[in-house]
């Protein structure tokens, strides 16, 4: 106020004063009641005296209302009249409009229209959202150029201005004007322009649905929702689908006398509202929804081809709640009835070349049976995998016989993967996948392109191309059936990415990253069997990555195996099972545990139905065949030949595979086939095979079984008596399994063989050469056998060094921690890395050894380089050592290099997946021969690693990018919809979270809607009481004083005054009336104080932030829940102890941390009572104190029952509770944490066993 009248706090005080009891600080409600007195002359300038004046007497006398709304209505009534008018229809339309619109439903032309806002424009309650709105400046009547497409949109300057406009509207006539409005847009629209605007004008003719009575009108308006209803699915908008879905039925249900009676007579529009209706209730998880809508459905159709699609949904049900048996009698039933049975093998006469041409399907019969067939696939192959070959070529016949379409592409792309599962014809298999994209560009269907791609990318093509250049098309289709809404398929398509790389060989600590968006993104939408397939192979990384106590039990943070088996094993998910079984079969082999090998692997062999096709199912035949020729040498002789018998069983399968993608198989044939020659005597064929194994597993990158044939041949080595070369192959094995990132099997190469890993950590000096040249490939595998036995690695530190780099994914933080680390392990002075970007060389980073500097400029026109040794480098792709760069004829001319002379110069390429990435240049200007051959190989390490985390941050940045893109776009759009229908909101976040924080809001809104209107309706009352009671006092008072002066001058009674007297006891009446009116005085004065608390518990008005006393709202809380503190026959009195410091006024949302208090001092009252055995004094303790770096913190303590140690880690998450049903959401403390963390503050629980539990809070002085 001082700063609005320019003037001295003290001298604005009274009117300070008199804005907050009006306003109660609210800025926009403060702002606009200054701005109203001035309008009405109760504030004026004195320019004689040069201040402000305010008539303070007058003000006061004034009856304003302490509501916003009404006041500013009050101030709207002031307006013109057609102002008042177009403003009406502008708070029907939203909190936006449009001046288009706004004319169509003032019929009126859009000049009238915008200079009846013209005021309102003026005064700042209106405010234009662009440019445009000065063409329609003028007066009425006048002429103007007419622009052609401009569009003028408006907004109110506040929710309140909008809702005191609405307000303005009679409470009768308030649907009528909504119906009016959707009428108009309706009749005064093209039809294109209709259906952009279709959400706008179905809700504003929804809101006049009870003044509808005509049946036409009804049925109309019902077809608008299911045209509304059916656009809000194709943004996955599904809540909003189900509730414009509900509107049409309850619409179209008005129409006649009963339920049969609608679907007779409206049997064309029943029918696609409860189908769409059940799917949309699937998608959203309401499974009973789903079910109730299908039963409608069933109940209601007339054939069976209009069942057809509700039983699809009930499959898709049945499959995502892990009932896969009854999901496939559903399906067989309906082939059944469809007159369609299930065949075994394919029609003879099948030529793939005439299925390019066939026309498309015309029977709507088998139409129909090929959408369930091909619902049918997923429940055989998780459930029933006996009977997934009878589904498959039943479609392909079908197909084949009738006409192509999207499902047959489905047919197609299914019949290629059984091909090339069941090894039958490979090359077939990739034939019929081709035709399957081929099938499905013609017939696009896009509920069927996440299927098709998931079976091509996951089941056919790792049998003919290299699986690691097409791993990402799986991570892809996971947004392709996001997008689509098939998210069964969506989570197929993660699990197998994730299964997949796990296999491959590919970086695990780049794995976990990726599986845990995978993991959660299972884990929110439902789907059991994929949650649990990804957790299985998400414990198996952590293990390897020696995050877990066994490296062969899967017990971890992800997965309990003792735990979670026998829940897979009730729901028959026999892929889990077969992943489960798979996974154990590795991790057992990898740390030599061959017995559990084998019957890990017999149970995987006993599920593998159920996971032909996909890529781990090749570890079977390797790791089984592995572990038996490591038992051969202790079996007896009669064991032997069945184990050599067994072995070659499992080479026939890897040679038909290495056959047909030899970059993906043929490493595993040479290394079974090495071990056979081992145990049969063949030294020379066992080297041999060794070797390929070593070579083919590098040259596809298949780092894992790199390391394992180098850790073969190091034990047939050894065992030999060539503990040298043995020791060699062992250290390959060892830098391998760190290129990998698997710390525990590191750790049990150190334990199981520290003679043959000695010189890893012992230190020789090699003398060096001042120039030295090395090859890529030596760069690519870190070392070599040929360098290994004299050259020193401190490899722990090298593996630190590597891991801190790899646990950087934002390129900044890289760039600085790759170069510091590099120029510390080098000996180096200082260095640049140079990136090889959109087709140029650009010098990314420089750093010295204090500090790291980003940069991006193009090395043409960058001179603190030696662009002459850079181009080099990138040529040759081998490292460059020199001493006296300048000496070297090659490079004597650069300019860099004749002003700086650098002593020592490393100039080292870096490499991913065969692709040069990018180049590390360093140098030392004081040192000759800084670069050593053992600072080389540590280098080698580190640009091995660099060069992953480099793409993993390229790849991150591109997601980022994506992710920002994609949430600009879906801004957009949600903007152009909330243009025409300001009610419908498009939400793509973490379901949970979105659904708590949704449910957090409109608790919150109603709650502080009830507590103010409590507050309002109790003050108005309690204030006349408490204004009275003082004159009752003083009332009585006299009577009192009369009636004594009565009694002194006529002591004499009659008999009659002296009866009463007695009855009324009269002495003691007037002793304890005084005592009653106090009482109550006292109570109405509590009573107003609980009031003042409601208000500042609940501030619904301060929706903004502002500076408070945070004791205050403690105190507010304290007072509210007072009544629970006092002592009762269930409990003894709690005792409230509070200790608060000297606290600083703090920036932040009021009510927001009041309503986090109340929970949190709640739910300690909660614990206290729930405790059985009381202790002798119960007390809550609140302390307070400001700590540092500008923050404060507040702790509230109980010491009722303690909060066990096993579920403090949960107590945050949302709804998670302790308390019985009905008891508790589990939202309380999940909307404290999230309030908390969007302040800025922290909020973490500690319970000490039979002692105290605390919330500790730590909030800055100001609001992030």
């Amino acid at each position: 106020v001082a700063d609005t009248l320019s003037c001295s706090q003290d001298w604005a005080w009274s009117l300070n004063e008199l804005v907050y009891q009006k306003t109660q600080g609210n800025p926009f409600f403060a702002t606009q009641f200054l701005k109203g007195l001035h309008e009405d002359g109760f504030i004026a300038f004195d320019r004689d005296l040069g201040y402000w004046h305010c008539d303070l007497t007058r003000v006061r006398q004034l009856a304003l209302t302490d509501d916003v709304v009404e006041f500013m209505a009050t101030r709207l009534h002031k307006l013109p009249k057609e102002t008042q008018e177009v403003l009406k229809l502008a708070a029907c339309i939203g909190n936006q409009f449009d001046l288009e619109t706004l004319a169509i439903v003032r019929e009126e032309p859009e000049m009238e229209v915008a200079v009846s806002l013209w005021r309102v424009l003026q005064e700042g309650l209106v405010l234009p959202l662009n440019q445009t709105y000065k063409f329609f400046q003028g007066n009425k009547g006048e002429e103007k150029v007419r622009v052609q497409d401009v569009s003028v949109r408006y907004k109110f300057l506040h929710d309140r201005v909008q809702q005191a406009a609405y307000s303005l509207i009679a409470d009768d006539r308030k649907q009528m004007t909504h119906l009016n409005i959707g009428r108009l847009l309706l009749q005064k629209t093209s039809k294109g322009e209709r259906e952009d605007n279709l959400f706008n004008i179905v809700n504003q003719l929804n809101i006049g649905i009870p003044l509808l009575e005509k049946p036409s009108d009804l049925e109309d308006l019902a077809q608008l929702n299911l045209g509304a209803a059916r656009k809000a699915k194709s943004s996955a908008a599904y809540n909003a689908t189900a509730s414009y879905l509900n509107t049409a039925i309850h619409l179209i249900l008005r129409t006649e006398a009963t339920p049969l009676e609608v679907w007779q007579a409206h049997y064309t529009l029943m029918l696609p509202l409860h189908n769409l209706l059940a799917e949309v209730s699937y998608l959203n998880g309401n499974f009973e929804k789903a079910e109730q809508q299908i039963q409608t459905v069933i109940n209601n159709a007339r054939d069976l081809l209009d069942r057809v699609k509700v039983y699809e949904i009930r499959i898709s049900v049945l499959v995502v709640q892990g009932q896969y048996q009854a999901a496939l009698d559903v399906g067989l039933e309906i082939l059944r009835l469809l007159d369609v049975s299930l065949t075994e093998a394919p029609l003879p006469d099948i030529d793939i070349d005439r299925l390019y041409s066939l026309p498309t399907i015309a029977n709507p019969q088998i139409v129909s049976a090929l959408s369930i067939l091909s619902k049918l696939w997923a429940p055989a192959f998780i459930g029933n995998p006996q009977l997934l070959q009878s589904v498959v070529v039943t479609m392909l016949n079908l197909s084949a016989t009738h006409g192509n379409s999207a499902r047959g592409a489905f047919a197609y792309a299914l019949y290629g993967m059984l091909l090339c599962a069941t090894m039958k014809d490979i090359e077939l298999g990739y034939r019929f996948g081709q035709l399957a994209l081929h099938t499905l560009d013609r017939h696009e269907d896009a509920e069927l392109t996440c299927k098709v791609n998931q079976l091509f990318h996951a089941f056919i093509r790792n049998w003919k191309e290299l699986a690691r250049d097409r791993a990402e098309c799986l991570a892809d289709n996971v947004l392709t059936g996001l997008e689509t809404g098939d998210i069964e398929f969506a989570c197929y398509s993660a699990i197998n990415y994730c299964d997949n790389l796990c296999v491959m060989g590919e970086s695990l600590s780049l794995i976990h990253q990726k599986q845990s968006y995978y993991i959660e993104l299972t884990k929110s939408l439902q789907q059991e069997f994929q949650y649990f397939a990804a957790v299985i192979w998400g414990q198996f990384v952590e293990n390897l990555m020696g995050l877990a106590a066994d490296p062969k039990q899967l017990v971890g943070q992800r997965f309990n195996e003792d735990e979670s088996i026998p829940k897979i094993e009730q729901m028959n998910s026999f892929t889990a099972l077969f992943f489960f079984y798979t996974s154990k079969t590795m991790l057992h082999y990898l740390f030599d545990d061959y017995e559990g090998t084998l019957v890990h692997s017999q149970s995987a062999i006993e599920y593998e139905q159920a996971g032909v096709g996909m890529l781990p199912i090749t570890q079977i035949p390797l790791y089984r065949s592995l572990a038996l020729l490591a038992l051969y040498p202790s079996a007896a002789p009669e064991q032997q030949a069945q184990m050599l018998e067994e072995v070659e069983t499992h080479q026939k399968r890897l040679d038909i595979w290495a056959t047909h993608a030899p970059q993906n198989f043929q490493h595993k044939l040479d290394l079974v086939a090495a071990e056979t020659a081992r145990i049969q005597g063949d030294r020379g064929q066992a080297i041999e095979q060794y070797d390929r194994a070593i070579s083919g597993a590098k040259e596809n990158q298949y780092i894992h079984e790199e390391a394992i044939s180098n850790e073969l041949a190091a034990k047939f080595y050894l065992n030999w008596g060539k503990e040298r070369v043995a020791s060699s192959y062992m250290q390959d094995a060892y830098y391998s399994y760190a290129r990998w990132g698997a710390k525990a099997k590191i750790a049990h190469l150190e334990q199981r063989y520290p003679q043959l890993l000695a010189a890893i950590g012992q230190p020789t000096h090699p003398q060096r050469p001042s120039e030295l040249s090395i090859p890529p490939s030596q760069t690519a595998s870190l070392t070599s056998s040929s360098y290994s036995s004299n050259i020193w690695l401190d490899f722990p530190a090298a593996i630190e060094a590597a891991q801190a780099i790899s646990e950087e994914i934002e390129l900044e933080k890289l760039l600085a921690t790759l170069m510091q680390i590099a120029i510390a392990n080098a000996g180096a002075q200082s260095g640049h890395l140079v990136l090889y970007q959109d087709n140029q060389w650009v010098a990314i980073a420089k750093a010295n050894r204090e500090r790291a500097e980003r940069l991006d400029i193009q090395l043409d026109r960058y001179s603190n380089l030696p662009q002459s040794l850079v181009y080099s480098v990138a040529r040759t792709q081998e490292t460059a050592v020199f001493d006296n760069l300048s000496t070297v004829d090659q490079f004597a001319g650069d300019r860099y290099l004749i002003t700086h002379q650098p002593k020592s110069v490393l100039c080292m390429p870096m490499s991913r997946q065969g692709k040069l990435i990018g180049i590390l240049y360093l140098e030392n200007n004081i040192t000759l021969g800084s670069f050593t051959r053992d600072r080389i190989e540590m280098l080698k390490l580190l640009a091995s690693q660099a060069a992953i985390s480099l793409e993993n941050a390229r790849l991150y940045q591109q997601t980022e990018h994506y992710s920002h893109t994609l949430k600009a776009e879906v801004e957009r759009k949600t903007e152009a919809l909330n243009q025409k229908a300001q009610t419908l909101e498009t939400t793509l976040e973490q379901l949970q979270r979105t659904q708590a924080q949704l449910i957090h809001s409109e608790k919150m809104s109603s709650l502080g809607q009830l507590v103010a209107g409590i507050a309002h309706e109790i003050n108005n009352p309690i204030g006349f009481i408490r204004g009275n009671i003082n004159h009752t006092q003083n009332y009585i008072q006299n009577l009192i004083d009369l009636l004594e002066l009565y009694q002194r001058e006529y002591p004499q009674r009659n008999a009659d005054i002296q009866a009463k007297h007695e009855e009324l006891d009269l002495d003691f009446l007037l002793e304890d009336v005084t005592k009653t009116l106090q009482s109550m005085e006292v109570g109405s004065d509590r009573i107003h104080q609980v009031v003042l608390s409601l208000r500042d518990f609940s501030r619904l008005d301060e929706a903004e932030i502002k500076t408070v006393d945070i004791h205050s709202g403690i105190k507010s809380a304290l007072l509210i829940l007072q009544h629970r503190f006092q002592k009762n026959e269930h409990q003894p009195e709690i005792r409230v102890i509070e200790e608060y410091g000297q606290l600083p006024k703090i920036t932040c949302y009021p009510s927001e941390l009041n309503q986090v208090f109340f929970n949190i001092i709640n739910n300690a009252l909660d614990a206290i009572q729930e405790n059985p055995q009381h202790k002798p004094t119960s007390e809550v303790r609140i302390c307070t104190e400001a700590i540092e770096n500008h923050q404060i913190r507040i702790t509230i303590s109980n010491n009722g029952s303690p909060l066990p140690e096993a579920i403090q880690d949960r107590i945050f998450d949302p709804f998670f509770t302790t308390k019985p049903v009905g008891r508790g959401t589990g939202l309380g403390l999940f909307i404290c944490y999230f309030i908390i963390q969007k302040h800025g503050g922290t909020i973490a629980v500690q319970s000490q066993s039979e002692e105290r539990t605390a919330f500790e809070i730590i909030l800055p002085q100001k609001c992030a």
